[in-house]
């Protein structure tokens, strides 16, 4: 069953020292993630982090110099072999964030700069070793505005892309047969259409599925065009599609959360 994790903001307290106050930083922009933080040849998480992780993936936990004697707890993970330990979290419903060392330890001064290249969530896994190589790995978005809904869902590996519209009163059954066609194994869902509990439980207990809710701004038809355009799904300038709004808006929304999460190239997506 996939994991739903609770956002976690760590305090940043003055003693802390200029690694774990970075840690920290990176952490709080990532609150619903684990962080894999690369140092020389390994992954280390640390804080609750570390707590959790080392008992679902069965690694040791110790502890590490936070600054003024205090010790907080740290578990890693060796770079060479990270993908087997992404692939059981991402299939247990977590989102891990990937922070990489972005310059030659050698040859650094001072701290190592390093940032956030990627998020690997459910729905974005595209390594091998986390893909089922006989079924698709979809991740879907749903927009819903009174009775007009749009369903985009997409597999980010072989950069199929597509949309359903929806209106009426019977919308959410066709919505659900829609989905069981191809079962997302993660799911951005406007706010009216997360407050559709029955929706929300087909997802998480039908389907497996990790459920999260977007913002309003995320839908906005501004921000799903320009989400669109950078993913080169929508010609700049288009006129809106008013008949298919609301599709547009779940394929913008999708399209946002893949630049986000992903932070390289998408325009093998498509076409829509």
């Amino acid at each position: 069953r996939r994991y739903k994790r609770k956002k976690e903001m760590l305090e940043i307290k003055e003693h802390y020292s200029p690694m774990i106050k970075h840690y920290c930083n990176l952490k709080n922009q990532n609150e619903d993630c684990v962080l894999f933080y690369r140092l020389g040849d390994f992954y280390e998480l640390f804080f609750n982090d570390a707590v959790e992780i080392s008992r679902v993936l069965d690694l040791t936990l110790t502890s590490k110099s936070g600054g003024n004697k205090e010790q907080v707890p740290m578990c890693g993970v060796p770079y060479h072999a990270v993908e087997g330990y992404l692939t059981k979290l991402v299939n247990k419903g977590y989102k891990v964030a990937i922070c990489e060392q972005m310059e030659d330890p050698a040859t650094a001064k001072g701290l190592v700069e390093r940032d956030i290249v990627r998020i690997v969530t459910p729905g974005t896994a595209m390594d091998d070793v986390m893909l089922d190589e006989n079924n698709n790995n979809y991740i879907c978005c749903v927009y819903l505005d009174g009775d007009r809904a749009g369903m985009a869902v997409c597999d980010v590996s072989t950069g199929q892309f597509h949309t359903t519209p929806f209106s009426g009163t019977d919308w959410l059954p066709h919505l659900c047969n829609q989905l069981s066609a191809c079962p997302p194994s993660e799911a951005i869902l406007s706010p009216q259409a997360a407050a559709q509990r029955e929706l929300v439980e087909f997802l998480r207990q039908r389907l497996d599925c990790l459920c999260q809710t977007g913002t309003e701004e995320q839908f906005d038809p501004q921000a799903a065009g320009s989400a669109l355009e950078v993913c080169g799904l929508w010609e700049t300038g288009a006129p809106l599609p008013e008949q298919d709004l609301a599709c547009y808006q779940a394929a913008g929304a999708l399209a946002g959360y893949l630049t986000q999460t992903q932070k390289t190239d998408l325009t093998h997506l498509g076409p829509l």
